[in-house]
């Protein structure tokens, strides 16, 4: 049996000590009533032949309080002037963002907390000169993005069709249709093509975060 991905789940003292010994390798008991709960919840399946874990499935022990996931801002920059951000354009020198050097510390020190998932934001998180090989690098570590979220004016078909290559799971983050208030004229438009694109590329669904009425009707 390999351990899955998801579950929602309730693990007992002994459900853990079943999934310890769920490695692809170690034959299990067919009969198992334990097992037959563990694989309906979705926490393991039977493995193809010479199937091993992962390196996400595999056990690890980190000095630390479980974290799963972390929110990292990259960059406190952004190219638009949305009136509700303190991140604007108009304020880029006044902010921020990780040099490389940082990015890789900070990778490693996520390693070490037993960090699986990454939301990636700014700023506008599309704008970092080194965004993509961030993303290339998070793969090369087996971490997974669940969010990436973005005005999408910078996104192109070809960081899509990477991004869907790596296999990242997540979503993409984006501007509702009739509830964003924005100083660029006509910056809705160009984000909901930019998000229709990537649905197109990567099959993702997109989600509007904390919507804000439209008062100048300038999308």
């Amino acid at each position: 049996m390999n351990i899955a991905k998801t579950s929602g789940a309730e693990l007992t003292p002994e459900d853990f000590l079943i999934l310890m010994t769920c490695d692809g390798k170690t034959e299990q008991d067919p009969d198992s009533e334990r097992l037959k709960h563990l694989e309906m919840h979705g926490l393991i399946r039977p493995a193809k032949d010479g199937e091993t874990l992962t390196d996400w499935q595999k056990v690890r022990f980190c000095d630390n309080r479980y974290m799963p996931g972390v929110n990292w801002s990259i960059t406190g920059k952004c190219n638009y002037n949305c009136r509700h951000c303190f991140m604007a354009k108009d304020n880029a020198a006044n902010l921020t963002e990780f040099s490389w050097e940082e990015m890789i510390a900070a990778l490693d020190e996520f390693d070490k907390c037993g960090i699986q998932t990454i939301e990636l934001t700014g700023g506008e998180p599309t704008l970092h000169p080194r965004f993509m090989d961030l993303v290339r690098e998070i793969a090369r570590r087996g971490m997974d993005i669940d969010v990436i979220l973005t005005n999408g004016a910078l996104l192109t078909r070809e960081m899509l069709r990477e991004i869907k290559s790596l296999g990242f799971t997540g979503d993409f983050t984006g501007p509702d249709p009739s509830k964003c208030v924005f100083y660029n004229k006509g910056y809705y438009r160009k984000a909901k093509k930019a998000f229709d694109e990537a649905g197109k590329e990567c099959g993702k669904e997109f989600m509007c975060l904390s919507p804000i009425p439209a008062l100048d009707g300038s999308m």
